[in-house]
């Protein structure tokens, strides 16, 4: 089940899109955002920094997932592209969302 986890100390968000205790490559989209790749080189998880001024979601992986997560948190997306479909799907997809402090991500 996706979960979303904030980092305020760090104005971070870790998006857990698959369970994978091992990220073997990570891709860098820009400055702010990355892609972890589980071992089957499908995308296990989205690292967010800078979450406060508003999140892209152009190039990431499971677009809609991401956003719902972030909505949740607070967080505003700065490129929709989605339409109506992120509402509609807010009641429809099991997510877990957790707010805490935490370390930097490894």
């Amino acid at each position: 089940m996706p979960e979303a986890y904030r980092f305020r100390a760090i104005d971070a968000v870790l998006v857990v899109l698959r369970d994978h205790t091992e990220t073997p490559r990570t891709e860098r989209l820009d400055d702010r955002r990355f892609v972890r790749y589980g071992p089957d080189g499908r995308p296990a998880a989205v690292e967010l920094r800078q979450v406060s001024s508003g999140v892209a979601l152009a190039g990431l992986p499971s677009r809609l997932t991401v956003s719902v997560l972030l909505r949740r948190l607070g967080i505003e997306i700065v490129d929709e592209g989605l339409g109506g479909r992120v509402a509609s799907a807010l009641g429809h997809v099991g997510m877990r969302v957790r707010g805490r402090l935490g370390a930097p991500f490894a």
